[in-house]
């Protein structure tokens, strides 16, 4: 609920409908329990009096999005070091008399790229010389790359930008160590596309900083494999679509490689931690990450019920209508352990399964998203289960009678908790089995839906019908 004790941050940018800084930063103030708000604000022009504006009515903090990263620095009291160098501002923090600029983009593609490897141990290729590259130049400069190369296709903009780079990052460092100043001068490299081959780095790291990928039909900057086998780890800024040629071409060459979503997070990470001056606990991080990939590129369906409820089968026919990938939990351990369900239970107990079923539960709220997941009929049997099924997506509950239950696995011979048993005791261990599991199954439902006489494929587009009217 907002107070009168609420913080305001927000965003100044146009176009800014599609933006996805409220939902970030909203999600993380939830998160660490901030009594603070995030919102948007379409600014048409003069961004410097929008600015104004916002420091006369207390707002704590802003973000600046195109086209005003340049524009609003004319405005503010102070700009971060980081940040006039680059010669674009992203981030305003309340000063005395005014906001001062920081640019936080060098921070969220540095620690991107710290999750893969050290960059300092690199060259760098950079590819486009646009206003998304000079962040990432001056990030490989600062970092501590021998070379960063600018690839692109006008040499002269690539020239233009690594005069500057250079230029800038030698006066920053004179000042403190003549001699990184001598050598620096020469850190940046222009290299037209045609001229790539002259690159003469091994296992550089490779960014992709061009638009080339937000449109359909959309080819590389660079089309040469030879180029891309070079490269010890790819990085695409564009995060939407997921799948970029960039990204495409890095997983046919079998080069490790990821895209802008986590540059984007921890960007927004760095500007909150400015505006409060409190630092965001790794665990809240993780949590606004998995939420904004889910955000971004579809929440999960999460199958429950008992066994025979038709979880596998409905998953795969709701992977066949939706495009999601389907996993099913029981298939992952069985594909982990190298066991089968039975083995596990003969072997170890009932116990270590559901361990095995919870510790894959819990790296999964982490970890996926636009999927289909079936999840084992006694999944429920943990309490603390239930968080982690609601926070990985969707659930869906799928109700079968005992006597559907019974027809559908009398003949399955992996179901350890039926092993060796005759229709009447089958059906009372079905019935005593369920009616422990209802209510910590309706503690976790979103959606529950009957299987009785009805298909798989009539289920799944069911699930899909009251799945969009939840939305």
């Amino acid at each position: 609920m907002i107070k009168g004790s609420t913080k305001l941050f927000g965003i100044f940018g146009n176009p800014i409908e599609h933006t996805l800084s409220p939902f970030i930063h909203n999600t993380l103030a939830e998160i660490i329990d901030e009594d603070s708000v995030y919102t948007a604000f379409h600014v048409s022009d003069e961004p410097d009096k929008a600015a104004e504006g916002a420091f006369a009515m207390g707002v704590e903090g802003l973000n600046i999005t195109v086209p005003f990263k340049q524009d609003i620095m004319k405005s503010l009291v102070d700009i971060d070091r980081t940040a006039e160098a680059i010669g674009a501002v992203n981030t305003l923090v309340r000063a005395e008399n005014g906001y001062k600029g920081y640019n936080t983009d060098v921070y969220g593609i540095k620690r991107a790229l710290d999750e893969f490897l050290d960059i300092s141990e690199h060259d760098a290729v950079i590819l486009g010389a646009g206003g998304a590259a000079r962040a990432v130049v001056y990030m490989c400069m600062e970092s501590g790359c021998a070379k960063v190369y600018i690839v692109n296709r006008t040499i002269e903009k690539a020239k233009a930008l690594a005069d500057e780079m250079n230029r800038k990052f030698s006066a920053m460092t004179s000042t403190s160590d003549s001699a990184s100043a001598m050598t620096s001068t020469s850190v940046a490299v222009p290299v037209a596309v045609s001229d790539i081959s002259t690159i003469d780095s091994e296992q550089f790291v490779l960014i992709q900083c061009t638009s080339l990928g937000l449109k359909p039909g959309d080819g590389l900057l660079v089309d040469d494999d030879s180029f891309y086998e070079k490269a010890a780890f790819g990085y695409d800024l564009i995060y939407n679509p997921k799948e970029t040629p960039f990204t495409k071409k890095l997983a046919e060459i079998g080069i490790a490689g990821d895209n802008g979503l986590s540059m984007l997070l921890y960007q927004a990470v760095k500007s909150h931690e400015l505006w409060t001056g409190r630092e965001i606990p790794e665990e809240a991080v993780r949590k606004t990450y998995a939420a904004l990939r889910k955000k971004v590129y579809g929440d999960n369906i999460v199958l429950t019920g008992f066994m025979g409820s038709g979880k596998s089968s409905v998953g795969r026919e709701l992977a066949a209508i939706t495009g999601m990938q389907f996993l099913d939990m029981d298939a992952e351990i069985v594909r982990e352990t190298g066991l089968s369900i039975n083995e596990i239970f003969s072997k170890y107990g009932e116990e270590e399964f559901r361990k095995l079923e919870h510790n894959m539960l819990v790296s999964f709220s982490d970890e996926l998203y636009g999927t289909i997941v079936s999840t084992g009929g006694g999944v429920v049997v943990r309490e603390d289960n239930i968080p982690y099924l609601k926070e990985l997506g969707k659930v869906v509950y799928l109700d079968a009678s005992d006597e559907t239950v019974y027809e559908r696995v009398k003949d399955d011979t992996g179901r350890p908790l039926l092993k060796d048993c005759d229709r009447e005791t089958a059906l009372k261990r079905i019935a005593d089995l369920k009616s422990g599991r209802l209510v910590k199954y309706g503690r976790a439902l979103d959606i529950c839906i009957s299987t009785d006489d009805k298909s798989a494929s009539d289920i799944a587009r069911e699930i899909v019908s009251r799945i969009q009217s939840l939305t």
